[in-house]
């Protein structure tokens, strides 16, 4: 992925067309070859593989990105906006959704995932900087059983977090 202006994103995650222009533009797809496997899983393999990343901030979002990859998963996309977050969930079906708390515009991470989660049924794992206070508390209130990874992310706990929101 790389990082156009203040306010765009270009993530070729998913194939050299995916492209977003400023923030909250609707991406466009490439399609898959048949019988593409992403990276790191044996062709056929069930489960989960594709990740959508919620996150507003470039370096953040291409760090995620780069784990996310080398965890053997496909970063299917990347929003910056919680409205955005829920439009793509919808699109591309992601098996999994990386959701930052604190993001630009109106909707937070906690009631994106809560419209997304409803919409979808997407298992969501929430990326973040608070580990306290308000903003946990009401995380936890309206996903009482969320996965929580802190910022900075650990890759191992952002494993364990794949692998338990992967687990039938």
């Amino acid at each position: 992925m790389s990082y156009i202006g203040k306010a765009a994103f270009a993530d070729l995650a998913c194939g050299p067309a995916r492209e977003l222009g400023a923030i909250g533009d609707s991406p466009v797809q490439a399609p898959q070859a048949p019988g593409h496997a992403p990276s790191g899983l044996p062709h056929g393999e069930t489960g989960p593989r594709r990740v959508l990343i919620v996150e507003d901030e470039p370096i953040i979002a291409m760090t995620l990105e780069a784990l996310v990859e080398d965890l053997g998963r496909e970063p299917c996309g990347i929003a910056a906006t919680g409205a955005e977050a829920v439009e793509l969930a919808k699109t591309l079906r992601p098996d999994v959704v990386l959701m930052d708390v604190s993001l630009i515009g109106d909707m937070d991470g906690i009631e994106a995932a809560r419209l997304l989660r409803e919409a979808t049924g997407i298992p969501v794992i929430f990326v973040t900087a608070y580990g306290s206070g308000g903003i946990m508390d009401r995380l936890r209130s309206i996903h009482p059983d969320a996965q929580v990874v802190p910022k900075p992310v650990d890759p191992s706990s952002l494993r364990r977090a794949i692998e338990e929101a992967e687990a039938p």
